[in-house]
């Protein structure tokens, strides 16, 4: 069975989940912090010497933020902050924050980047002609969902059917495809 991910005391890595500082960047755009909760959740989703590009599914925002605004989820609660490790998911099932089904999936899948990602209805994620659609899902496009396209150098088969075993009716979709020299993309379509 997966694990959930390992805590890392290195620092910022992509796919961690961080929690926004109460009087950062995100409160001076006029975000309460203190009452969005989870909301304020987000994942490195690039990461620089001093800053980490954070996108916060919930806010439906994605920007630079420094690295002292910023407090990695599990790096805390291995510290023995109590207060971080409630905002761990007890197991990864259906309704578990958006954040962590991201950063699980980088893990998981030894993802070398985060190509792309959208949180919207479906149809209007999907880029390519809409007939082509049918061919992969034939439920409902308006359903909201997150794209998420991770680039991965190999595929380990016999994992990647274990993820999608564990992601059950969450994963709407996968598609695989060239992304370059030895490289690939996991384009995964989520229920949201």
């Amino acid at each position: 069975m997966l694990h959930n991910l390992p805590i890392s005391a290195e620092g910022f890595k992509l796919g961690s989940v961080v929690l926004a500082a109460q009087d950062g960047t995100l409160a001076r755009l006029g975000y309460d912090v203190r009452k969005l909760g989870l909301s304020c959740l987000g994942v490195v989703t690039e990461e620089k010497s001093s800053k980490c590009l954070v996108y916060f599914p919930d806010l439906k925002l994605n920007l630079w933020l420094p690295k002292n605004e910023l407090a990695d989820v599990q790096d805390q609660t291995r510290k023995g902050e109590s207060a971080f490790a409630q905002l761990l998911p007890l197991q990864m099932n259906e309704d578990v924050s958006l954040v962590w089904w991201i950063s699980s999936l980088s893990y998981w899948l030894n993802a070398k980047s985060i190509l792309g990602f959208e949180l919207a209805p479906l149809r209007d994620i999907w880029d390519h002609n809409r007939d082509d659609l049918e061919k992969f899902f034939q439920g409902d496009a308006d359903l909201k969902c997150l794209y998420l396209g991770l680039g991965i150098e190999e595929l380990d088969l016999p994992k990647w059917h274990q993820i999608e075993t564990m992601l059950g009716k969450k994963l709407l979709f996968a598609r695989f495809l060239p992304a370059g020299m030895h490289k690939l993309e996991v384009a995964l379509y989520l229920k949201a």
